[in-house]
């Protein structure tokens, strides 16, 4: 079972690839994540989390969402992580988790994938995002062989304070959708409240409202059709990056 949390496509796209290597199903957490609520699994194959990283760990809601679910069967996980560089000590936090649910860690993958995060980074063009999902395409396929043929992946050793104190830090003072705003572009066709995985997103007259519980997913800032939302000054004239 590999399941799915993403906000601008990178790791709908690693999962895709890994389900398709592994001849596995493949399922999004979207739904769920966004009536806040668990899932039941039963799967005889093992468990395969991707998602995105959020300040060098799995994204909270993400976590949340798995600790809210009930696995049977398989209880071997994985987790591929796409970031824009580097994971920290994600790897410690996960193996924590894992042994919380009662799940046997198998290891997580790094996967280099272009940088979506345009509210404090700078974005690649659509040539160079090209070229990273290329890359990551050998790892990705790596990746998913050795989930297939069961073998646990390679240690991922980083930086606790990066994992835990800078993570603190990051969602004490920048996990929010305070800076969010549309320009006069804004159409009102409301993509941004359909997709926004947190239903954050309210439509009133016409036009998006934050409602406070934002997870700094980037999916609307990125989705919009007519590059219609901007996050204070730190957007501008950046490329919206939304690997479809």
């Amino acid at each position: 079972m590999v399941i799915f949390f993403t906000g601008t496509g990178n790791s709908r796209y690693a999962a895709r690839r890994i389900a398709e290597v592994t001849e596995d199903e493949l399922h999004d957490s979207f739904k769920a994540i966004r009536e806040n609520q668990g899932e039941y699994f039963e799967s005889q194959k093992p468990l395969v989390f991707v998602c995105p990283t959020y300040a060098y760990r799995i994204p909270r809601v993400f976590e949340k969402y798995i600790r809210q679910c009930e696995f049977i069967g398989n209880k071997e996980a994985y987790f591929v992580m796409t970031c824009g560089s580097y994971i920290g000590s994600a790897q410690t936090h996960i193996e924590k988790m894992c042994d919380d649910l009662g799940l046997k860690f198998m290891g997580v993958a790094k996967l280099v994938m272009p940088e979506n995060y345009i509210c404090m980074f700078d974005s690649p063009t659509d040539e160079q995002a090209h070229k990273i999902i290329c890359a990551a395409d050998k790892i990705i396929d790596e990746t998913a062989n050795a989930i297939k043929n069961n073998k646990r992946l390679k240690p991922i050793r980083g930086s606790a304070f990066m994992t835990y104190f800078v993570n603190a830090i990051f969602y004490r003072l920048f996990v929010n959708d305070k800076k969010f705003y549309t320009t006069d572009d804004c159409t009102g066709c409301g993509m941004c409240s359909a997709l926004c995985p947190m239903n954050n997103i309210k439509m009133h007259d016409k036009h998006p409202v934050w409602q406070g519980k934002c997870t700094q997913c980037q999916c609307c800032i990125a989705v919009c059709p007519h590059q219609a939302i901007e996050y204070g000054e730190k957007a501008k004239g950046k490329n919206r990056y939304y690997l479809k």
